[in-house]
């Protein structure tokens, strides 16, 4: 709900204490960060969920491929389709099509305004 809202501080405060975190809560603060312009945050996030075992799904890295669209270069956006071909999600719709791969690679080299 404070993802939702906007209020990801307090997300994130009560992420880190949550005692057990699942795919659902690492995508949800992921793709808060990334809906709220926040693209570092959630792209700091996704090591930190595989060091912990958790394997992506196709929503999570829909979102880190928006977040990395809106990075500061696309070292991380190479990094993430190279995941996505290496692990078969290429095929997802959510991740292999319009993607934000796309968008990630038209922004990053000025062809489409970040703003979209």
């Amino acid at each position: 709900m404070y993802v939702k809202c906007g209020s990801l501080d307090d997300a994130r405060k009560l992420f880190d204490e949550m005692p057990h975190t699942d795919l659902v809560t690492w995508t949800a603060m992921i793709s808060g960060y990334s809906q709220h312009d926040r693209p570092v945050d959630a792209l700091v996030l996704f090591p930190q969920m595989l060091r912990r075992g958790l394997e992506p799904n196709q929503f999570t890295l829909s979102s880190l491929l928006k977040a990395s669209g809106a990075g500061p270069d696309d070292k991380h956006g190479r990094q993430l389709h190279a995941y996505c071909f290496k692990y078969g999600f290429d095929s997802y719709v959510y991740v292999g099509h319009f993607s934000p791969w796309t968008c990630m690679l038209g922004v990053a080299y000025g062809r489409i305004p970040n703003d979209l």
